[in-house]
């Protein structure tokens, strides 16, 4: 790759005041659940940070700062009060070159806890009231739907489009537009403001302003508290483009290999796949060159015991399985009587050790076939009572789990009533489009096959473009019965033709949580002088298919361009895999220069 590494001869520690990190400020609560929602998401998306106290960072002289400190984010609810002259540094910081985002209730609040009740000096220069509670009181924090202002502003912020409705809205999974908590902001001045997306009262939702040399970006909605409650793709979304196209903070890419990444689960719910998978493997639909996953509910039931309606998977699906194998991995799709399983989960008719007996009876059927442990877990019609199913996993030794909530999200340690659920087994978000996610609940909708087709080629391209991992889901039998088959097969073939230009890649779950969980626990270190950046980066297990991203542009300096990958904004250098420590160097394109003119000189 032509970068130098270096294993001995260079000493971070001299360098130690100039490390590049994103700063995370908080004023009351360290341990946060708020916190952590925000920690979790900069780990996965491989971004330096520290966690700092509003009274350290004021401390700290803001106009020198800003090369090293390129980011600074201000959590919803640890923020509400800030400290005296936290308005005015922000702004020397900003106006230095630095980059802050405020999220929804910063400075809403005076030491008392009690509402501002006029604007503040950080309203003024952001152009946008929060203080309204004088004039609005209850009617100061609402709920809203969210509107992107146009196609671009949806693309800035990496929102797939399945996801977004013909008007630019926010949709959820079977819910049509979803509500959001927004404050009841007011425009003061709109000079400079870069407004991305509003309320249906075309109240300020997203907003930058560029200070001189910085930028100010404010979001108008609970951030960490919507991750909390396992919403994870607003935060994860506007994280991405602050840090990595507004900031160019330097960081490890959340996907491997820096691809975007399909993910392919079929879920397998009774014997109706008996004859649909034949006729899948027939027709082209199963691909031995596309990673899948096939996640079977194994008993012989499937509404109420001797029905003799379920898959079998110790009888007629036995050969079945066998076949599947040859086209992908073999995951577990919950508790052995598919629809009576999740009915009486609904209906708390199953203590938490019948539950998990039920997984186990699934699991042991698929394992005599198969010959290895199930560890994917996808549960029957999306019934996941989050604690107690954790709980179970653990004990049974899964991986990951595909997941209803953060719906349209990438896969990630998914929180639930504020608290991460496992940091080491991986949620997969289904992907949505629109209000549906499986084919059936597409035909269900109404929806034509050519705008079912638009949507796969959209979500392909949404992949590549944002080096994106994300789930698709239906069952076999979809396919046949309704009608998409053109639309799947223009998806496989496109998702083929993409994977064939090096573009894109097909993995299975557990491919995928174990590198969310390497890149999560992998330790990243950058620093910068007048002479570059130096990246040092360590895992105990491997570093393989981890790629650095590094900004083209240090202050005014340019990286020296080498045979990296590039876009825009970054190069992008693949680690080693048979390391377990690199630590690199990239010169400035002038110290290169003026070597070359010392020589000369010589």
């Amino acid at each position: 790759m032509g970068y130098e590494v270096y294993y001995h001869q260079y000493n971070l520690e001299e360098s130690i005041n100039n490390e590049i990190k994103v700063l995370l400020i908080y004023n009351r609560d360290k341990n946060s659940d708020i916190l952590k929602a925000y920690e979790s998401v900069l780990e996965e998306e491989g971004v330096p940070f520290e966690i700092m106290s509003n009274s350290t960072l004021i401390k700290i002289p803001p106009d020198t700062i800003s090369m090293n400190i390129p980011a600074i984010i201000f959590p919803d609810s640890v923020n509400q009060y800030i400290k005296n002259s936290t308005d005015y540094w922000i702004e020397k910081y900003v106006k230095s070159g630095g980059k802050v985002a405020l999220i929804y209730d910063v400075d809403t609040r005076g030491k008392d806890g009690k509402y501002k009740l006029s604007p503040t000096y950080l309203d003024r220069v952001l152009g946008l009231n929060f203080s309204v509670y004088q004039e609005e009181r209850d009617q100061s924090y609402q709920y809203g739907n969210i509107y992107f202002k146009d196609q671009e502003a949806v693309n800035y912020f990496e929102m797939p489009t399945g996801k977004i409705d013909e008007n630019f809205a926010i949709v959820g999974y079977q819910y049509g537009k979803l509500l959001y908590p927004l404050a009841s902001v007011r425009v003061i001045n709109d000079e400079g403001q870069k407004v991305y997306a509003t309320d249906e009262k075309k109240r300020s939702v997203i907003v930058q302003k560029d200070i001189e040399k910085g930028s100010l970006l404010y979001v108008n909605t609970p951030l960490g508290a919507l991750k909390g409650k396992s919403d994870d793709l607003l935060l994860r979304s506007i994280l991405k483009t602050f840090l990595f196209k507004i900031a160019h903070v330097p960081h490890l890419i959340s996907s491997p290999n820096a691809k975007g990444t399909l993910v392919i689960n079929w879920h397998i719910d009774s014997s109706i796949e008996h004859a649909s998978i034949k006729w899948n493997i027939e027709n082209n639909y199963f691909r031995k060159d596309i990673n899948q996953t096939f996640h079977i509910t194994s008993g012989p039931d499937v509404y109420i015991p001797q029905d003799g309606l379920g898959f079998d998977v110790l009888g007629e699906g036995r050969g079945l399985v066998e076949q599947l194998m040859e086209y992908g991995s073999i995951g577990s799709h919950g508790g052995w009587i598919h629809n009576w399983f999740a009915k009486n989960i609904k209906e708390k008719n199953l203590t938490t050790e019948e539950i998990k007996s039920y997984i186990q009876n699934n699991n042991e059927a698929l394992e005599a076939v198969t010959g290895y442990k199930p560890i994917e877990y996808s549960a029957p019609v999306g019934v996941f009572p989050p604690l107690s199913s954790i709980k179970i996993m653990k004990e049974l030794g899964f991986k990951s789990y595909y997941y209803v909530g953060d719906s349209g999200s990438a896969p990630n340690r998914t929180f639930y009533n504020g608290k991460m659920l496992s940091d080491t087994i991986i949620a997969f978000p289904v992907m949505t489009f629109g209000i549906n996610a499986s084919l059936k609940e597409a035909h269900d909708s109404h929806l034509s096959e050519e705008k079912m087709k638009k949507y796969y080629r959209e979500f392909a391209d949404y992949l590549v473009d944002n080096r994106s991992v994300r789930l698709f889901y239906s069952h076999p039998h979809d396919i046949r019965d309704y009608q998409y088959q053109d639309a799947v097969k223009d998806f496989l073939d496109y998702t083929r033709t993409l994977v064939g230009e090096g573009k894109l890649q097909t993995r299975t779950m557990t491919n995928i949580s174990d590198f969310i969980v390497r890149l999560a626990n992998t330790k990243k270190r950058f620093t910068v002088d007048a002479e570059g950046i130096y990246a040092e980066v360590t895992n105990d297990i491997s570093l393989d298919e981890i790629v650095l991203a590094i900004p083209k542009n240090v202050g005014q300096e340019k990286i020296k361009k080498d045979d990296y990958l590039e876009d825009e904004n970054y190069y992008y250098i693949p680690l080693n895999g048979n390391d377990n420590r690199a630590l690199i160097n990239f010169p400035v394109e002038s110290l290169l220069k003026n070597r070359k003119q010392d020589i000369r000189k010589g």
